[in-house]
């Protein structure tokens, strides 16, 4: 960090790396001083990861007043991203549980974590929080089922999670039975992707037949 000046000070630093551990310590500012070195341990390994941030706030104790408060360092990482593939049982009867399964060609350094949104399909009617299995869609969307309303007005939130260990993870939606005579109904879940993440299928699609 820069410093502009020509008197003496003590500012507290705080960093804080990509595992949200942080360290802070008080640094003195002597006359004529320009700058304060701020060291960051970044441990070189073989395993992709997302781009690591370490952020760095400075707070002004004495003598000096703080101009930019924060700002930090961004690690961009040369390991290749792994390829992810997904299996998909994309047509199950009502009562059984639409099951997307996810597999990385490698490990991850701190893993792999995707959202995936509710969007109103493209081929035939959509699935309503009705045909869901109700504390699933409670815990993933944090609303009840009630009134009845198709899954892409909702905040459902199915995710990915693939610990740094794990090659396989899997995204599943459990449905339920009724004594509605219904059509097929349809799922499309998009997700969100990062810049500097694995590539993940656009779109999951799944039908659910009447049982």
């Amino acid at each position: 960090m820069t410093i502009t000046g020509r008197g003496s000070a003590t500012v507290q630093l705080n960093l804080t790396d990509d595992t949200f551990v942080s360290r802070s310590w008080l640094a003195t500012v002597r006359p004529g001083q320009r700058s304060i070195r701020v060291p960051a341990e970044v441990v070189g390994d073989t395993l992709w990861n997302y781009t690591e941030r370490h952020l760095l706030t400075a707070k002004a104790q004495h003598g000096m007043v703080v101009g930019s408060y924060i700002g930090g360092l961004d690690v961009l990482n040369d390991d290749p991203a792994p390829t992810i593939t997904v299996e998909a049982a994309q047509r199950v009867t009502e009562g059984e549980t639409l099951t997307w399964r996810f597999t990385a060609s490698a490990p991850t350094e701190q893993g792999i974590f995707a959202i995936a949104w509710p969007q109103p399909p493209t081929a035939g009617p959509e699935l309503s929080t009705m045909d869901v299995d109700p504390d699933w869609f409670t815990e993933h969307a944090y609303s009840p089922v009630e009134p009845e309303r198709p899954l892409s007005q909702t905040w459902l939130v199915p995710y990915l999670e693939l610990a740094p260990d794990a090659v396989v993870a899997e995204i599943t939606v459990p449905t339920i039975t009724d004594s509605v005579v219904e059509p097929d109904e349809w799922i499309e879940l998009r997700f969100d992707q990062e810049p500097d993440g694995p590539q993940l299928p656009p779109v999951l699609t799944g039908v659910v037949t009447d049982g």
